[in-house]
């Protein structure tokens, strides 16, 4: 029986590097793609292991998962696109009434200020882990298996839009409210799916006394796909006017699967040095539409080297991996 907490997915990626007052110039050119983003899921998970045989054993972990996710960028784009845009042909019947709405649209949005929105949330969700090991003593060869479940993260969490202190353009005929209303702080849910995981390793004696080793991992980023954001206060379900959110936002990704593949080789020196080197590559699941400020990824080559030295009843081990990512 065992028990372990880690992280099997989680990322953090900061650009903003700008104060909202900031000349647009100096601001990060991908802002209103995102500038910042935090996934964090922990898995705490008690395994119950069992052998069959000598040389055959399985596993089972059920695990409970907390998950923090959290998302912040640039939106209402002044430069009159996309969402600049959007909010203008929404705001058209009230700021520039009997104007043809696409004509209202292109002059409102080029007097807007540019807004920030930040979307975090939290869920717990269940999910399992498996394993399998079997053993032959004579080829002294081990093959492993594992399983990790896909999880749905069902988010409940707070979504607020701010616009900095600054007089805007627009501000003079519409006056301070009209964005904050547009844009109304509130209480969000979401969902976001975590990829199934599966493998298979190969370990055993090698030449020159080594030992090595060799794993190929798929994860299902497919089931990644997109991630949903509800908003309750929104365009359709309020009698208020000028709202500008939609009910559900849908932020896609489009992911595709993710294979690793490694391999590793270990070498006793001595009773008290031992060894080891490896090689890593990793296909990214990140297709070229989705990267971005949120996800800069590509497919990686990881280099490691390591050891283990004894001392007494004490070990004290190193490793280095040296990254790279491909163009």
């Amino acid at each position: 029986v065992g028990f372990g907490i880690f992280t099997p997915f989680g990322l953090a990626a900061n650009s903003t590097n700008f104060n909202d007052a900031d000349p647009n110039l100096t601001k990060f050119v991908s802002r209103f793609a995102g500038t910042r983003v935090r996934l964090e899921s922990y898995w705490f998970q008690p395994t119950l292991a069992y052998k069959l045989k000598d040389n055959l054993s399985i596993a089972i972990g059920p695990t409970f998962v907390h998950t923090h996710l959290e998302l912040e960028e640039s939106f209402l784009n002044p430069l009159g696109y996309d969402d600049g845009l959007k909010f203008g042909r929404t705001a058209a019947p009230v700021v520039l009434p009997g104007l043809p709405v696409n004509e209202a649209a292109a002059i409102i949005s080029r007097l807007l200020p540019e807004g920030r929105s930040r979307v975090a949330g939290t869920a717990n969700a269940f999910a399992i882990s498996g394993g399998l090991l079997w053993k032959n003593a004579i080829k002294k060869m081990n093959i492993g298996l594992m399983y990790r479940s896909s999880v749905v993260n069902h988010l409940t969490g707070k979504a607020s839009f701010a616009f900095g202190d600054k007089p805007y353009a627009l501000e003079q005929y519409v006056g301070s409210n009209f964005l904050p209303n547009a844009f109304p702080n509130q209480s969000i849910t979401g969902s976001l799916p975590t990829p199934a995981t599966y493998g298979v390793g190969f370990s055993g004696a090698g030449p020159m006394g080594t030992h090595l080793s060799f794993d190929v991992r798929m994860q299902d980023y497919k089931k990644f796909k997109d991630v949903v954001l509800n908003f309750p206060i929104n365009e359709d379900s309020t009698t208020l006017a000028n709202i500008a959110l939609p009910a559900q936002k849908v932020l896609n990704f489009n992911f595709r699967e993710e294979w690793n593949v490694a391999f590793g080789i270990e070498k006793p020196l001595n009773a008290t040095t031992t060894v080891r080197m490896g090689y890593l590559f990793d296909f990214s699941p990140v297709v070229a539409q989705s990267v971005g400020p949120l996800f800069p990824d590509s497919d990686r080559d990881s280099f490691t080297i390591g050891g283990t030295k004894k001392h007494g009843n004490k070990e004290f081990t190193f490793f280095y991996e040296a990254m790279f990512f491909r163009d």
